[in-house]
């Protein structure tokens, strides 16, 4: 006689006058009960049909608030059938809050967090610091201290009613996140009592794979009936969807005869049974049965990933039958799995979401086919080499990658000669063998001036002029064509990429350090390029330059690549590339072999110009897959009615030749605090002291570098206004200074970002960025155009706010971010774009033309609005965005190993082979030891990668599929391991064995599964136990095989498969969750998207892919 009848039975039989119950229990009784006086309900949400029910002349209804934390009840009011149902206000000696995620409090009629302070309220958890911690803490208004100097956040939503008193709104926890949406499922639970036959109701999220995807209602009736449970989910099902949006209208309505309860007489949750009931369709309009045998294909499809029994042909997949992302990359997938449907591509299920409009574009698509005529092709079929042919390959490689670092060893060398005999060391009291007497007698001063003139000018030599001179050699007689894959060719190929991005002892390349200014054409006319007068060239990835043929007036802009060759199928492909005067490439497109851009045509941004494509002049082309757009930005026809020509002036050509010596030696100032710490402590106090004082090399490296780049930006350029500037100027010579100040500091402290400490760090460069966002591995970004709001997320590999180039001016402009929105990996910002509050730009995306609406997703280039995208698993707000503060503390100390330990391992190393230099020094001449510090050098990387897998294997041990939030101890302990490999373990070894078959026994000792004879030239691999590589399989480079995402602040992670065979081209990402097939191929600069299987023997183009 706990509830329902039984308990109605029960208080009518003992005259009950009194009764205090949670309001799920005064529900369950089926009649008035007359003798009750007063009731008093409360433990969770009362509501308003409830209290219209029970009330009467004569009894007094009261509703009270108050955890178990506060000493149960601390807010009452009396509740009445005409007014809105509160929690009311507090009782004597309390004082209750209404706060908000930053513990501020609210403005009348907002929501936040219910806090009660007073001398109720308890100390904290026993044995649980942690807690205590989280739900424990000091009160905001200081004023009140007195009286309540801490608060229990009660994890309760509230707001003030205009009467002063508190407004319940649920619990923060039952708030769910679905389709982007955030849900109180109060609200829901609130229209299904309203049916006159509804006695209560519940609404839960129901997960698959740990991510809530729909809702279930729940509900319990005055009076059972099998026979009307069906007419009545209809019925409840219609008015859920006239009174509420979309996305808050269950999927599933259950009829239950009693709802599980607590002890307490509450709902169990928890034990509320899977749906048993088919799931209810969104659509208002009658079901349209299939009519050909292809709509019944489709709909047998959709059917079968979504769940419903009836699928209709007019319904669309995302409004009606709620499909999101990865339910569309599933449907595409299986559809994939029957021949005649391999072509299909997740975009066109976004751009045809009924499967009448999808069966008519592939009715459409097949006819267009059958008139076209297959073109002859000269590519020749997929080859594969013998493991002795690889292998004799690989041993070339090794040789002639020893002999690049015998010409590194050089000025090495007599930098080492140098401080030696300067300093007349001689720990063994052995003779210095080797050098001819006539240096060793010279003075100290004058041995200096020899070595350090000799070093510069090996230096100088080997930077500029070992491409230009090497280049020609090793290029001559090498034509356009196929050639098989390691083969002489390919040797000679792959030697020239190494040589033309050389730099000894860390400085950048020249043409890192002659991008953006006048000085990189002449540089690449030398290395055999035919580049035409009056051109902006704002990248440096320009691969092969005596394949590049580049016309006047062309434009350029930042990360472009230029890429005249192309690994696939066991061939290399050499092709030059054309680009037509006036023509205009915008930031991050990638042009590949043999296409060819006419005069005065465009590339939009994020564009792919596939291999042999021709745009033809005075047209705007762009996208990936590249298409014909209307017209050309207004942005660039601002620029070209500014336009400024002419010759650059020399004070200016003086200032960039100035500039750039500055920035040679810019790595050697930031390394040589730290440098000379451990080198006084060593000749001080000896190696064993200066062994541990490695530990410090690292963060004063950083700190020393930090400073640097903030006192060059500040001295050349502190601040930047957005608008037109000639390129022809003093303010663009120091906004390219600073911009290379930039990007110096992404290639010295690339550890930095991804964590705590990077942005205080953007901020006092000129980044305005909101409390507790994430700035990751950056491809690039513009501080003083970055506008970013509070708590969002821009992932690896991103580009904001980059300067556009044109007909001799730069047009600067902010990039906007608004608050708790995501920027993914790879996705391009560019300026003058703005993204709403809680929105999301996918990974290797850009925005479309107009704003970007709060609360909206967007993937693709061009950008393709998704209704629905995948949800991530819910966790609560303090592991997400708002950390307790003992998670801070633990996520600085192990940030501040990820930011410091590489450099200090990196000086540990350096010591131990300056060290063993020293005393092999002392037994051998200097060509005796030149020949040798390679081998040194690479015996260091080795021990240096060995240690960098060990402590993967110890901090993380084996990746596996998991899904945690951002703050996560487990996130943060994956996020050193990476930073330790991409700082350490790729720099000193990995790196430089990229496009060998040694790279894939290094990735090995890691845990990631790489075939035999794989040709593997990107290092962009992070959880590798996840990553599988078939056999004789080629990645091209700058290809991340992404096993991790991070939206909505939860860190995802799962498989990614390239199978045997197959070809994935440069700057694409393959998401987790995903399979390329047997010999499939994935173009350059294109997405495989999360869940989607790409059929074997396939080729696939674009973001998001799609059949080529």
């Amino acid at each position: 006689r706990r509830l329902g009848h039984g308990l109605t039975e029960f208080l009518i039989e003992h005259n009950i006058s009194v009764l205090c119950c949670v309001p799920t229990l005064l529900a369950t009784i089926d009649r008035d009960v007359p003798s009750l006086r007063s009731l008093l309900v409360g433990g969770e949400a009362c509501p308003g049909d409830l209290v219209r029910r029970w009330s009467r002349p004569g009894r007094r209804m009261l509703n009270t608030y108050g955890p178990t934390e506060a000493t149960v009840t601390a807010i009452w009011c009396e509740l009445f059938p005409d007014r809105t149902v509160t929690i009311g206000t507090p009782l004597p000696t309390y004082r209750v809050y209404i706060l908000d995620d930053q513990l501020r409090p609210i403005k009348e009629g907002e929501s936040g967090e219910i806090c009660i302070g007073g001398p109720g309220v308890a100390i904290g958890y026993l044995n649980r610091p942690d807690l205590t911690e989280d739900r424990f803490v000091p009160n905001p208004v200081r004023s009140d201290w007195r009286d309540a100097p801490r608060l229990y956040r009660t994890g309760d939503l509230g707001r003030y009613t205009s009467s002063g008193e508190i407004e319940y709104l649920g619990r923060i926890d039952t708030q769910v996140k679905i389709r982007g949406y955030r849900i109180e499922l109060g609200e829901i639970e609130e229209v299904i009592r309203e049916d006159q036959t509804v006695e209560n109701a519940v609404v839960k999220p129901l997960e698959i794979e740990g991510v809530v995807q729909d809702l279930v209602a729940y509900v319990t009736l005055h009076e059972h009936n099998e026979a009307v449970d069906s007419d009545l989910r209809e019925r409840l099902h219609a008015s859920l969807r006239s009174r509420l949006p979309a996305y808050m209208v269950p999927s599933f309505i259950e009829v239950l005869k009693d709802f599980p309860l607590l002890a307490a007489d509450k709902v169990n949750r928890a034990a509320l049974p899977p749906p048993a009931s088919a799931r209810l369709s969104i659509r208002t309009m009658p079901h349209v049965a299939p009519v050909t045998p292809l709509e019944s294909q489709l709909a047998a499809a959709w059917g079968q990933v979504l769940g419903y029994e009836s699928v209709s042909v007019e319904d669309d997949f995302f409004r009606d039958f709620g499909g999101h992302s990865l339910a569309a990359a599933r449907v595409i997938s299986r559809l994939r799995q029957e021949p005649e449907l391999q072509a299909l591509a997740i975009g066109d299920l976004y751009n045809y979401p009924t499967i009448r409009s999808l069966a008519q574009f592939i009715e459409d698509v097949r006819s267009q086919a059958a008139d076209e005529q297959p073109a002859d092709s000269l590519k020749p079929a997929p080859r594969q080499h013998s493991t002795l042919r690889v292998l004799g390959c690989g041993i070339a490689q090794l040789v002639l990658h020893y002999a690049e670092m015998l010409l590194l060893s050089i000025p090495a060398l007599g930098l080492f000669y140098a401080v030696i005999l300067l300093l007349r060391l001689n720990l063994t009291g052995l003779p210095l063998a080797g050098l001819p007497e006539v240096i060793r007698d010279l003075p100290p001063p004058s041995i200096l001036e020899l070595l350090i003139g000799a070093v510069a000018a090996w230096f100088g030599i080997t930077t500029f002029l070992l491409p230009v001179v090497g280049g020609r050699l090793l290029m001559h007689g090498v034509r356009p064509g196929w050639y098989p894959l390691w083969g002489v060719t390919y040797l000679r190929w792959w030697l020239y990429s190494k040589i033309l991005t050389f730099s000894p002892l860390g400085a950048p390349s020249p043409l890192g350090l002659f991008v953006s200014s006048p000085l990189l054409p002449p540089y690449l006319r030398m290395l055999g390029a035919r580049i035409g007068r009056d051109c902006q060239l704002g990248s440096a990835s320009i691969g092969l330059p005596m394949f590049i043929d580049i016309d006047d007036g062309v434009s350029i802009g930042h990360e472009v690549e230029l890429q005249p060759y192309i690994v696939e199928g066991g061939w290399l492909r050499l092709a030059p590339i054309r680009l037509g005067r006036g023509s205009f490439l915008g930031t991050n497109s990638v042009v590949l072999a043999g296409a060819q851009i006419g005069s005065e045509a465009t590339v939009a941004e994020q564009s792919l110009v596939h291999a042999d494509h021709v745009i033809p002049a005075n047209e705007h082309w762009g996208g990936s897959p590249i298409k014909r757009l209307e017209a050309a930005p207004p942005l660039l026809g601002t620029m070209a009615a500014k336009a400024y020509d002419g010759r650059w002036p020399v004070w200016m050509l003086v200032g960039f030749s100035v500039g750039t010596l500055v920035l040679m030696l810019l790595p050697w100032l930031m390394m040589a605090p730290s440098t000379v710490f451990v080198a006084a402590i060593t000749l001080s106090e000896g190696l064993g002291w200066g062994i541990a004082s490695t530990a410090l090399a690292g963060p004063i490296f950083v700190f020393s570098t930090c400073v640097l780049v903030l006192i060059g930006k500040r001295a050349v350029l502190p601040v930047v206004h957005a608008g037109l500037y000639p390129l022809r100027s003093g303010f663009w010579l120091r906004k390219w200074f600073s911009d290379q100040l930039m990007s110096l500091s992404l290639g010295m402290t690339n550890q930095l970002y991804a964590t705590l400490y990077v942005v205080p760090f953007l901020r006092l460069l000129g980044a305005r960025i909101g409390r507790w966002s994430e700035i990751s591995t950056v491809g690039l970004i513009d501080p003083d155009m970055l506008i970013l709001g509070d708590e969002s997320f821009v992932a690896d590999i991103a580009v904001i706010g980059s300067a556009v180039f044109y007909r001799g001016c730069v047009s600067l402009a902010p990039a906007q971010v608004g608050r708790r929105s995501f920027v993914g990996n790879g996705a391009l910002v560019p300026g003058s774009s703005y993204l709403g509050d809680n929105s999301l730009l996918g990974v290797h995306s850009v925005p479309p033309a107009r704003q970007i609406d709060p609360g909206t997703s967007w993937l693709g280039s061009p950008a393709i609005f998704l209704p629905r995208r995948q949800a991530s698993q819910n966790f609560e707000e303090n592991i997400t965005y708002r950390p307790r503060p003992s998670l801070v503390a633990w996520r600085l100390v192990i940030e501040f190993l990820r930011v410091t330990l590489p450099p200090s391992m990196l000086a540990l190393a350096l010591l131990i082979g300056v060290y063993i230099m020293y005393l092999l020094a002392q037994v051998l001449s200097p060509i005796e030891l030149l020949v040798l510090i390679p081998a040194l050098a690479m015996g260091i990387g080795m021990a240096a990668t060995l240690v960098v897998a060990l402590l993967k294997w110890l901090i993380v041990g084996r990746y596996r599929a998991r899904v945690e939030p951002l703050w996560s101890l487990f996130v943060r302990r994956t996020e050193l391991v990476t930073g330790l490999y991409e700082s350490l373990a790729v720099l000193v070894l990995v790196g430089g064995l990229a496009g060998t078959p040694w790279i894939a026994p290094l990735l090995r000792l890691f845990g990631a599964r790489i075939g035999r004879r794989v040709w593997l030239a990107t290092t962009y691999l992070t959880e590798f136990d996840l990553v599988e590589v078939g056999d004789d399989a080629a990645v091209s480079e700058a290809t991340s095989l992404q096993t991790h995402l991070f939206e909505d602040r939860v860190m995802k992670m799962s498989t990614v498969k390239i199978g045997a065979d197959s070809s994935i081209g440069s700057r694409s990402v393959v998401l987790y969750d995903t399979e390329v097939g047997e010999s499939a191929s994935l173009d350059a600069l294109s997405l495989v998207m999360k869940g989607e299987s790409l059929p074997a023997r396939s080729h696939w183009r674009g973001i998001p892919a799609r059949a080529s």
